[in-house]
């Protein structure tokens, strides 16, 4: 079974989860283990897609510049 990290959350967080056909089932160690590394990996992907942080200070006030001129030209 898939498990999003969406679902991954609920799965950690409360130990008993609705199952697809709406029955209640208990997480079990193997689920429970693959929603921990769901969210290792979702934390990671989320901590890489950051690159803004990563850019040189001129290269990032070019960009906010930018934004700022289409900005006024949307209004």
């Amino acid at each position: 079974m898939l498990v999003t990290a969406r679902q991954s959350v609920a799965l950690l967080g409360i130990p008993y989860y609705t199952g697809v056909h709406g029955g209640i089932a208990m997480a079990s160690m193997k689920q429970r283990s693959a929603a921990r590394r769901n969210i290792k990996k979702a934390a990671a992907a989320a901590k890489r897609k950051q690159t803004l942080k990563h850019l040189p200070k001129s290269t990032r006030r070019a960009l906010g510049k930018e934004a700022a001129k289409a900005r006024r030209k949307a209004a």
